[in-house]
């Protein structure tokens, strides 16, 4: 049984990682796969999944629907299953997004939030406040040593943070990371088009993954590099960032795209400026597509960016400019880098992602 807030094959980086192993779950001979969720995309769904939806609250906003769906998990649970549960976690809660997201964030978040003026600054201070309030109850709920939870945490660095916030013993969880995906995500077969230098950055929550930072990264570089933004998120205020910083004629948002490969393939490094990442899918896919990648230490937590082997690690915005100046200069370099990053990334296919995990399921019980 598989626990996931949405199963659908385009979104977040979330859900694309529960999708990739859904799949691979599926296909297996030996695996009966029961997925519980509020929001599915039936026409895609593989064959053979017995589908389970929980009603939520239809509301984003504050964390409402997933909240609502971890509530109504944990009273439908007693009538679904008793015993052992396995939990993937993308982040804590179930990969509970934002709301989990606020617990990891609170020692540098809340200073910054604290430090805004206005009654505007102080209304958004307490909505965080709440909301790290209900996802920390919700945690302990969840992960309290008492209940017959094994956990599955993405990344190392994940597994630390369980241990250290939460106490939960070693011998509860096991890492098993995201699945890349290295059938769909391949390199060019030409190089790209050297009319412009392309710097991709993809993803949506900007704040939190700091495209500032990348903005503001290719501000002394060379007039033809651009930055392109694949991702949703409110571009007329970004733009207006960007055209404050003297770059707005050279970054380009293309907004959520279904296909994001051409943007990866066409790049010739990607940033990853994010503050916080479990096993960002970003990275992962960077390297399937043999591209280098710049990113902060916290965004290369979670094991794929091998410093001066993937790319480059920089955690602030001069070292950005820096390494992707470096990594612009040296094109066999960056070769390099890509053929390794590819190899790497080859062994987290979704199949061998899956096995990893019910081996793991077989060898606990």
């Amino acid at each position: 049984m598989l626990v996931t807030q949405s199963l659908r094959p385009f979104g977040s980086g979330q859900d694309v990682a529960v999708w990739r192993l859904v799949q691979a779950l599926a296909s297996h001979p030996a695996v009966r796969l029961t997925v519980v969720t509020a929001v599915a995309d039936k026409a895609t769904l593989p064959s053979g999944i017995r589908l389970i939806r929980l009603p939520t609250l239809p509301v984003w906003h504050g964390s409402l629907r997933f909240l609502t769906f971890l509530l109504v998990w944990w009273i439908a649970r007693r009538w679904l299953r008793r015993g052992m549960d396995y939990v993937l976690l993308d982040s804590p809660l179930y990969g509970g997004g934002d709301a989990a997201l606020l617990h990891f964030l609170s020692s540098r978040w809340y200073p910054r939030l604290a430090a805004v003026s206005g009654l505007a600054g102080r209304i958004r201070y307490v909505d965080e406040r709440w909301r790290h309030w209900i996802a920390m109850t919700l945690e302990r709920c969840v992960l309290h040593p008492s209940r017959a939870v094994f956990l599955f945490p993405v990344s190392t660095s994940l597994a630390r943070d369980l241990i250290r916030k939460h106490g939960i013993s070693p011998d509860r969880m096991h890492v098993v990371p995201n699945a890349s995906d290295p059938y769909r995500f391949v390199p060019a077969e030409s190089p790209p088009n050297k009319e412009s230098t392309r710097i991709l950055f993809v993803g949506g929550a900007w704040h939190r993954k700091r495209l500032d930072r990348a903005i503001l990264a290719i501000v002394p570089l060379a007039d033809d590099v651009v930055l392109d933004v694949v991702g949703a998120g409110p571009v007329s205020r970004w733009m207006a960032f960007a055209e404050r910083a003297g770059v707005g004629h050279r970054v380009i948002f293309h907004g959520l795209q279904r296909d994001v490969v051409p943007f990866y393939q066409r790049a010739s490094v990607v940033l990853i400026p994010s503050d916080y990442e479990t096993d960002g899918l970003v990275g992962w896919e960077a390297l399937c597509c043999a591209v280098p990648v710049v990113a902060t230490p916290s965004a290369a937590a979670g094991g794929w960016l091998v410093n001066g082997v993937t790319g480059i690690v920089a955690e602030t915005v001069p070292d950005m400019t820096r390494a992707v100046r470096q990594l612009l200069a040296n094109s066999d370099r960056c070769c390099r880098m890509g053929r390794v990053g590819r190899w790497l990334a080859c062994r987290r296919a979704p199949d061998r992602v899956a096995a990893r995990l019910l081996a793991r399921i077989r060898l606990h019980t």
